[in-house]
């Protein structure tokens, strides 16, 4: 069983970015687990797309796996939201290719 979060607003947590580098910048500089993972352009709110952002996604590693086991049933989860890189108190523990392998 997954243990809850309890982070009602938790994409309030995460960054979208334009480029992979400006995602793994964040995971560089801030402490903690953070996952980089290319997330599905057609997600992106008309708003998101308006201001030009990115669909790179940098969030806490913790958050990650805990919404990928609560939705990988409902909803193809990794077609839209593909792992990429793994980081851990600014140092890359793993590098996934862009099919999140």
């Amino acid at each position: 069983m997954v243990k809850e979060t309890y982070n009602r607003d938790y994409w309030k947590f995460w960054r979208l970015y334009k480029t992979r580098r400006g995602a793994r910048a964040y995971a560089k500089k801030h402490s903690g687990g953070w996952m980089i993972i290319k997330m599905n352009p057609d997600l992106l709110t008309a708003k998101e797309k308006k201001h030009g952002l990115g669909t790179w996604l940098v969030g806490s590693t913790t958050e990650y796996l805990y919404y990928k086991a609560r939705h990988s049933k409902t909803m193809d989860f990794e077609a839209n939201y593909v792992a990429v890189e793994m980081w851990e108190d600014g140092e890359l523990l793993a590098a996934f290719d862009e099919d999140g392998v």
